[in-house]
Formats: structure tokens, C-alpha cells, sequence
């Protein structure tokens, strides 16, 4: 892709720009909230002198996929594809240093990642746009002539070891494993692609296997130009792009190569030993039921898509669905289906259901449901009706598809490329991925002919506190617990079906029987009638100018509409995307919506309801292109619909009605049985809460600095005796009391429509009455010392006794948000961020996560630096923590003046880089709203500040910050499953906090409000 042609994005609705529920929580810039994989994650760059392509493209962008994976691993050395990915960035030739890649990205403000799939490896990375030839050039070494440096091999075993051990604690993780371990062991899925360092050292040192011979052979066996594809983005035009693809990829030889396939072998399961049943014993609190089948590829039908059309069908959630027919039986919550893999060796094809309660001691009703609604499909035959709405719908997401980060965009179109029978039509390269072409009904029926009960794997994952009923077959001969020898996963393989369970399959699935009381399952079910929310009026009340728009002109803000007691209306006519798409997002704010922890959770209860109760529809939407979002937050309520702006207000005003309904529908059956689907799932979702020690790190830090915070164990304590009565007295006292609400529209709308589409929302909740704004919840943050400095160390434990992970994650409190502050920040973690991470990831392999972060909470700015490892203590974490602040306090105000110079002009680039999509703009304008803060020119604002920083002003305030007189810091130390956080010595300095008995000890900071901006003329 040349000359700014833009990146799309394949959704049809964008990401959310509405805050979620802890959004009170943030980074003030993206690099905190980045994958934690990769090097020298920075972004942005000084602005190009000649302003050429600035705003087309952000960054250039480069993606290789090497057509191989894991399915390549030889049999002594599981996980060698994936170390291999590592490795080869251990310096190369021409460039042997090897920090002196992530040192390059880090100056011009890039990132970079490696993936390992089962028969593809990617490596992707972006940059300044400017530094996109050196980057090519030093890219494409890795693949042309890497040093595979053997002194770093150690190190980077313990990289894939950590990656691993927090990879553990992934139930979906552990299933598949278990999958894996049951295929047949000719098959290629019989293998461990993760691999740790029992597969990469100690097994094969035991067999006397030469790993590093290994490593060398594999890379010169598969990594070769003939089997590879690249996509390379930047703002020159086409043909120098090109140019600049052949200087640096053309070093790469063409060992004229085959790429592995793996078709011509046995199918993962030998048919006498289906259908099969496993039990697999899950980390957390889990009711759910998997369905697998195993199928011929289906790579070469990717421009039908068959399962597509399948998964549509089984998946979909509206009246006459499978899920429907479930929920209205109290046996499930949720059901998703589709292509869980798809490689030359096989595909598979899998359903999933999430259970209630009763779903899970009526296992073989849930089943025969799934079985009845596959037969059901084969009896209606493909529709020719359903793959031209599928068609239509894909036509309408590419001609309308968003904006992109350019290194996704590049990584997708590669990996799309590297497929066996991608598209040799240059039309393709770009739509193949996402446009539906030939209806072939043939591979539909052929796909669904092997979706049967014979052919199953079914998979149960209940947790033993779950009501598993085991269809009345005991675990007899051959039904005894194992263990996964990879992941420790309990499993155990369930005695071939009594004659009498296969029958009722086998029946269900026939249409004959199976279904609640005394109708079938067949009779339920209805295939889904053509949607009413694909748009049909794409007309853009903002068209673009005669002459186009301008990219050099700056954004405008939101225009105040309205302002009265009962609220705001802001409005953003698109005046850069020009397309019919629009973001409205409102705040429903509301007296003491925390002011219990039983109003906070009926809150919460009253959104889930609400969402739960328009599901069917707003499913329908979905898949139209127009999103639904409303969930409960410390103020009250929030509500964004985004997508396709045709039926955008329909949708809007019905989740507003259906919300305020709930107040005379205490007795309404209808809400009794979402409100205990809804209360089921929300428990699981509290015990379930912080089970990864690097969530819960964070979790504890805002436990103790928010004033108003619930614990997870005290929510579910409390939510297990609410009624839907309660829920009742609880919306229409809510909103009887007033609201105050506020109000962001923005792309495809202009004023009349804002305040139009306004005033129907305030109606369809019943009109609450006016509110002050004063009345709404405020933002109360814990300061952690009134003056002076302090450290105080709260220590737990971790809620997985199996974890063997630690985390810590160290905060410093540094004051009320303001520009100049904001603006240091920004600074000091572009800074900080590659440095930390080369120290204590890559040179000391402290941990897999090691990231920091400059954090606004509550409108309160601090610092944070997180670190999870599987390998240390916290206590041994926090002494490296403070050896790198040391070190890298010296080495910033030893930086020469023109380092410190371009990594400043880095930073301020990245702060001013432009939104991509309208969800991007939504996501920077409505949290000032929210806020009550209005700064609408922010960036700018913070940019101009962080350019009259100077290095000794920046070096000093940091010292006197992060560890003199003013550090003021609060470290969380999460210990591994099993030990004793009591028992922990502390840092030298610091002092034991204990939650319970000293937080209501500590002062208190409240946000002011800031005065609305004037309303627009």
C-alpha cells in the first residue's frame, strides 16, 4: 500500500469510545496499554518539516509471514518454530548488536512483535514514516542473515518459559492442550506448540539433541523468500515502495523450498472413537459445553465461506435460534459457534454454550438442543436468501471499513497472503479477506453432513463447585482422572455412550425428540427472517467539500447544542470521514448510584437486564453494523450505540425505553428469567474477577486509592439475595429522583438531528427530572500522604493456588490532573518505556510483563511501573524496580542534548497523531465530557508544554518524584498461588499497609467540576 491509501479495518461497527466501568483508571498515552510482547514500544516522531503525507499516513508499517508454524516442530524439540521467532532477532550481520534494533525503534518511535501460529510465523513492525528505509533494511536482515546469537538462547528460553507459565493460567489454554494430547498421535495436532523450557532444553539435552543445530536447520529448512509474503505501508508512492521492498527483502535467499502441508495424513480422531466425551476439571468457575468436529480443510473455499454460513445460522441469537430455544429452557446463557482452526491438516469446527445452573445438571438436554438445531439446517436445506444477506453485509463492511493502526493492517493483509489458495487476482489482495463471491449450497450441505452426532467431540468444563450431571454414565473402566503432562489439566475420558444417551441423540438430532416437556427441539427452532437493520439510507448529511477536505486543517471540537438542568447535548458533524456512520454516547448521571454497594450492584444488575432483554435485537443490529453498548458506572448509567447512523437513534431510544421499563416490571416474568440469566453470569463473573495475578495487581492499587470501591468478594456476598422486585424500586426510585444527562453525538449528524435524537432518549426514559450536576456522584481519590513522601507496601496473595506467577505493580500518586504534569508524564514514560523494558525483561528476564505507564485516576495523575514473573519474588522485583530508577534517573540527565531533543519530538508527535475513526474521536472527546473537564484541545495543549521542557527541569522534578522528597508511593505485591504475603519482608524504607484497618485513615482529594464551555451561536 502506497501513498496514504489507508488502512480498513474489517468490523462492520467500530471499537467502543465509551469509557468502560473502570474507566476511571487510564493511561494517558497508548504505550502503557500495549501488548507487553515486543521491543521498544514507543510511539510517534517528529513532525515532518515538509508536512508531506502527515496525515495520511501515521506511521509506515512493514509485515513478513514465513509460511510455517508450530505443525513443523520435529518431534524432540516441541516449540522450536516459536523459539526460532525469538531468536532471530539476536542481531544479524550487518547489524550485530542486538539491542540496536530495539534502540532504532525506540528513537523513532516504533514497535515490533513476532507470532507463532500453527503453519504461519509473522513479524511485523511500524515506524516513523520517515525512517522507513533503514528500518526495511534492518528488518529484513533478520531473515536474510541472522547471527542466531547462542549466548542469548538462555535468555530467550526464559522469555518463552514466563510467556508460558502465564499461558497456564488460561482454561482455554488447558482444553486445547487436552484436545491436542487425545488426537492421534499421527496426527500433526498431537503436539505441544508453546513450547517451555522442559521442551526446548531439558528434553532434548536428556536425548542428546543439539538444539542449536536444531535451530539453524529449521531456520534454513523454512525460512526462505519462495514461501514468504510481505506487506509494506508508508506515504512515498507505489513505485518507490516497491524499490524499497526489493532492496531489502531481495537479500533474503529463495532456497526454492516447499512449504509443509500436512493433508494427505489421517484425520485427527480415527471415526471408531467418536463420537467422544471428556471431562476437563477448569481453574476458575466455569459452567460451559464444547463442541468439536474435525473436517477436511476448507482453506481452498475461503471466497464461499461455508462455515461462515453455518456458524451464522447456529450462532445467531434471535427468536427461533438455538440459543433462544436454550435460554427459554433456563439450560444456557450464551452460544458461539465457528472455525476454530483451519490448516492444511484439518479443520475444526466447534460450538461453544455457556451454561446456567441447571444447564450444567442437564447436560444431555443441552446437547440434544445443539444436535437438533444441526439437523434442523440439514433439513431446510442452504438458503440462497441467507449467503446473499451474508454477502450484501460483507460488501457493505469492506465499502465502509475504518481505519486501522497501520502495522494491524499490514499483519493482516500478510498473513492473509500467506494462505495456500489466497487470491492470485491483484483485485483480490486487498477484499479477499472479507468479500463473499461464488454461492456453491454443495459445500454447505457437505460441511453440515459432517456436524453429526457420530462424529462429535464433546468436551464438558464445569468446575466442581458446578452441578455437572454425567448423563448417567459413571466413570467406569477407562474413565479415570489424568493429567495433561503440558498444562497439569485434569481431564478424563468419559466410557463410549450407553445405548440409551447415543439414541437420544441420535433422535434430537433427527427432529424426533430431545426438547423440553413434551415437543421436540425441532419444533423451536426457525431460521432467522431477513434483518431490519442492515441500512438501506447511506446518504451523509456531511458530505465532503467541492474541492475535498483539507488534511492540514486542524479538528474542530464539540459544539455545546444545549445545556439545562436535566443535562448537555454536545455535537460533531463529521467533517473528515464522510461516511454514514455516527458515535452517540450519554451519561445518564444519578443521585448516590454509589452510595451502598446494593445500589451499586442493582445498577449494574439494571444494565445487564437491560441489555440481556434486548439481545435478540440488538444481535440483529450487530450484524447490521450498528453496536449497542450500556453498562452501569459510579455515577449512574452510560449508554453508546455506534455503527451505521441510519438506525441509530431506533436503537438508541429502545435500549432507553427498555432501561426505564424495569421499573414496573418487578413481576414480569419475562424479566424474572433474564434477570436470573443475567444474575447467574454476573456471580460467575465475581468469582472469577482478578484470577490472573497481573489483573489483580492494578485491581488492589485502585482498591485502595478510589473512595468508592466495592470488592469483588463482597459484591458477591451481597448481589445473591437481590429480586427482580428490588430491581424495580430501584430504577424508578433512581429516576424518579432525576437525572442529569449528558450527551455526545458525533459523525453522520448535524445539530437539528443531535437535538432531536437528544430530547426522544430523555423522553423514552420517562422525562426524569431536572438534577444538579452537584448531585451526581464526585470522583473521591485516597491521597496516599498529606505532605511529605511515604511508601507503603500492600501485599495479597494470589486467587489461583496454582499460579506460580508474582506481580507487582508500583505506583506513585503525583497530583490533581493538570497540563504541565500531564505533560512531564508523557515525557517520562516514552522515556522510561524501552529502557525498562531492555533492562528488566530482556537483559534480566525479570519477567514476560514489564511495561510502565503514566496513569490519570480519578482525575489524579500518577506513575506506574508493573512487573509479573514467574521466576522472582516480589520482594526481589521491587529491589531490581528501584535499581532501574537509579540507573535510569543518571542515564536521563546524562542523555546528549539532541537524543533528549528527538525522543521529545517522538513523544509529541505521538500525542498529536490524528483519530483514525469516529470511535477514536468519540474515545477523546466524551471522557471530557464525562469528566466534567471540557478540555477538548488537550493534546495540543500538552504537546506545546512537553516541547518547554527542558532535560534538567525534566531529570530534576523525576528524581524529586519517583525517589526524593516528594515520592509519595504505594506498592501492590501480588504473591504466587500458595505463599504467605503476611510473611513478607519489605523494601528498606517502606511500611506495611493494611487495607481494612488504615484506608479510612487517609485524607481525601475531590475533582471540581470545571464550568461548561459556552453554547454554540
Amino acid at each position: 500500500s502506497g501513498g496514504g491509501g489507508g488502512a480498513e479495518e474489517a468490523s462492520l461497527a467500530p471499537l467502543p469510545p465509551l469509557p468502560s466501568p473502570d474507566a476511571g483508571d487510564t493511561c494517558l498515552s497508548p504505550l502503557g496499554e500495549e501488548e507487553e510482547e515486543g521491543e521498544g514500544e514507543e510511539e510517534g516522531e517528529g513532525a515532518d518539516s515538509e508536512g508531506e503525507g502527515a496525515d495520511s499516513v501515521k506511521k509506515a508499517s512493514f509485515a513478513l509471514c514465513v509460511g510455517v508454524g508450530y505443525l513443523s516442530d520435529p518431534p524432540n524439540a516441541n516449540g522450536l518454530a516459536h523459539f526460532v521467532e525469538h531468536m532471530v532477532f539476536m542481531g544479524t550481520e550487518k547489524y550485530p548488536d542486538e539491542n540496536e534494533w530495539a534502540a532504532f525503534l525506540s528513537s523513532h518511535g516504533g514497535e515490533d512483535n513476532g507470532e507463532t501460529d500453527a503453519e504461519t510465523t509473522c513479524f511485523y513492525f511500524d515506524v516513523h514514516p520517515n525512517y522507513l528505509r533503514e528500518g526495511l533494511d534492518r528488518f529484513c536482515q533478520f531473515f536474510a542473515a541472522p547471527r542466531f546469537a547462542w549466548g542469548s538462547s538462555e535468555r530467550e528460553v526464559k522469555a518463552i518459559e514466563s510467556e508460558f507459565q502465564q499461558a497456564k493460567t488460561s482454561d482455554s489454554n488447558r482444553e486445547a492442550q487436552v484436545h491436542a494430547a487425545l488426537i492421534d498421535e499421527a496426527h500433526p495436532y498431537n503436539t505441544f506448540g508453546w513450547g517451555d523450557r522442559r521442551s526446548l532444553v531439558e528434553r532434548p539435552a536428556a536425548a542428546r539433541v543439539d538444539m542449536q543445530r536444531e535451530m539453524r536447520q529449521f531456520h534454513a529448512q523454512h525460512y526462505s523468500a519462495g514461501r514468504m509474503s510481505a506487506v509494506v505501508l508508508g506515504k512515498e508512492p507505489l513505485d518507490e515502495l516497491q524499490l524499497w521492498a526489493l532492496e531489502s527483502c531481495g537479500a533474503i535467499p529463495n532456497k526454492q523450498t516447499s512449504r509443509p502441508r500436512f493433508s494427505s495424513g489421517p484425520p485427527p480422531f480415527a471415526p471408531h472413537r467418536l463420537p467422544l466425551e471428556v471431562r476437563v476439571k477448569p481453574l476458575k468457575d466455569v459452567r460451559r459445553i464444547d463442541f468439536s468436529w474435525f473436517v477436511p480443510s476448507l482453506q481452498e473455499h475461503h471466497r464461499c465461506r461455508p462455515a461462515e454460513y453455518v456458524a451464522h445460522l447456529l450462532g445467531h441469537e434471535g427468536a427461533g435460534s438455538c440459543l433462544a430455544a436454550l435460554k427459554a429452557a433456563g439450560l444456557a446463557t450464551d452460544l458461539s459457534a465457528g472455525l476454530q482452526e483451519d490448516t492444511s491438516a484439518a479443520a475444526e469446527f466447534a460450538v461453544s454454550v455457556d451454561l446456567t445452573p441447571r444447564g450444567a445438571s442437564e447436560l444431555d438436554s443441552v446437547v440434544a438442543a445443539v444436535l437438533a438445531f444441526l439437523g434442523f439446517l440439514v433439513r431446510a436445506g442452504p438458503q440462497a436468501w441467507v449467503q446473499e444477506e451474508l454477502r450484501g453485509l460483507a460488501a457493505l463492511r469492506f465499502k465502509f471499513a475504518e481505519s486501522e493502526p497501520e502495522v494491524d493492517y499490514c499483519r493482516r493483509i500478510a498473513l492473509s497472503m500467506a494462505q495456500p489458495f489466497y487470491p492470485p487476482e491483484p483485485d483480490a489482495v486487498l477484499s479477499g479477506d472479507h468479500l463473499l463471491s461464488a454461492w456453491r449450497p454443495e459445500l454447505v450441505e457437505e460441511l453440515l453432513s459432517r456436524l453429526t452426532p457420530s462424529s462429535l467431540l464433546l468436551t464438558v468444563v464445569i468446575a466442581e463447585s458446578g452441578a455437572a450431571g454425567d448423563g448417567g454414565d459413571a466413570a467406569g473402566p477407562g474413565g479415570e482422572w489424568q493429567v495433561e503432562p503440558w498444562f497439569d489439566t485434569q481431564f478424563r475420558v468419559c466410557p463410549p455412550l450407553s445405548a440409551e444417551r447415543r439414541s437420544l441423540w441420535d433422535e434430537a438430532y433427527a427432529g424426533a425428540g430431545g426438547g423440553p416437556g413434551d415437543a421436540p427441539w425441532a419444533a423451536l427452532f426457525a431460521l432467522p427472517k431477513p434483518n431490519p437493520y442492515i441500512p438501506t439510507d447511506l446518504s451523509l448529511l456531511c458530505p465532503p467539500p467541492a474541492g475535498g477536505a483539507d488534511p492540514s486543517s486542524k479538528p474542530s471540537p464539540p459544539s455545546l447544542l444545549e445545556s439545562t438542568q436535566s443535562g448537555c447535548v454536545f455535537c460533531l458533524p463529521d467533517s473528515r470521514f464522510f461516511a454514514p456512520k455516527g458515535v452517540v454516547a450519554l451519561e445518564i448521571g444519578t443521585p448516590g448510584a454509589s452510595a451502598s454497594i446494593e445500589r451499586r450492584l442493582l445498577g449494574e444488575l439494571a444494565a445487564k437486564v437491560c441489555a440481556e432483554l434486548l439481545n435478540e435485537e440488538s444481535y440483529s443490529a450487530s450484524l447490521g453494523g450498528l453496536g449497542l453498548e450500556i453498562f452501569a458506572t459510579p455515577r449512574g448509567w452510560a449508554l453508546q450505540v455506534d455503527g451505521f447512523s441510519h438506525k441509530m437513534a431506533q436503537l438508541g431510544v429502545r435500549a432507553c425505553e427498555t432501561l426505564a421499563s424495569l421499573a414496573t416490571r418487578g413481576d414480569d416474568a419475562e424479566v424474572g428469567e433474564a434477570f436470573s440469566r443475567v444474575l447467574q453470569q454476573y456471580e460467575l463473573g465475581l468469582s472469577n474477577a482478578c484470577f490472573k495475578v497481573g489483573d489483580r495487581a492494578p485491581y488492589e492499587r485502585r482498591r485502595v486509592l478510589e473512595a468508592s470501591f466495592f470488592h469483588y468478594d463482597d459484591m458477591l456476598r451481597a448481589v445473591r439475595g437481590l429480586t427482580p422486585q428490588q430491581l424495580a424500586g430501584f430504577v424508578a426510585d433512581t429516576l424518579g429522583g432525576g437525572a442529569y444527562i449528558s450527551t455526545y453525538l458525533g459523525g453522520n449528524v448535524d445539530a437539528a438531528v443531535a437535538l432531536s435524537f437528544s430530547k426522544a432518549m430523555h423522553a423514552a426514559l420517562g422525562s426524569p427530572p431536572p438534577l444538579q450536576q452537584s448531585d451526581v456522584h464526585a470522583n473521591t481519590v485516597m491521597l496516599l500522604a498529606d505532605e511529605g513522601s511515604c511508601w507503603l507496601v500492600w501485599a495479597v496473595g494470589a486467587k489461583n493456588p496454582t499460579d506460580s506467577n508474582s506481580a507487582v505493580e508500583t505506583y506513585w500518586q503525583l497530583g490533581p490532573s493538570e497540563h504541565g504534569l500531564s505533560a512531564r508524564l508523557t515525557l517520562l514514560e516514552h522515556l522510561m518505556y524501552e529502557p525498562l523494558f531492555d533492562a528488566l525483561r530482556t537483559k534480566q528476564q525479570l519477567g514476560y510483563t514489564v511495561h510502565c505507564c503514566a496513569r490519570n485516576t480519578l482525575q489524579m495523575l500518577g506513575f506506574t511501573v508493573t512487573v509479573v514473573s514467574a521466576t522472582h519474588l516480589p520482594l526481589e522485583i521491587e529491589s531490581r524496580i528501584g535499581e532501574f530508577l537509579a540507573s535510569f534517573l543518571d542515564s536521563l540527565a546524562a542523555m546528549p542534548a539532541t537524543e533528549f531533543a528527538k525522543n521529545v519530538e517522538a513523544a509529541v508527535a505521538n500525542r498529536l497523531q490524528r483519530d483514525r475513526n469516529l470511535a477514536e474521536e468519540a474515545a477523546r472527546y466524551f471522557p471530557e465530557i464525562e469528566a466534567r473537564t471540557f478540555v477538548f484541545d488537550r493534546a495540543e495543549r500538552e504537546a506545546e508544554l512537553m516541547r518547554a521542557t527542558s532535560q534538567s527541569e525534566l531529570t530534576e522534578w523525576a528524581r524529586r518524584a519517583l525517589v526524593g522528597d516528594e515520592a509519595r508511593r504505594l506498592s501492590v505485591h501480588v504473591h504466587k498461588g500458595g505463599a504467605d504475603p503476611a510473611g513478607e519482608a519489605l523494601p528498606d524504607g517502606a511500611l506495611r499497609f493494611e487495607l481494612e484497618t488504615e484506608k479510612a485513615k487517609l485524607s481525601t482529594w475531590t475533582q471540581p467540576d470545571e464550568p461548561l464551555p459556552p453554547l454554540a451561536m
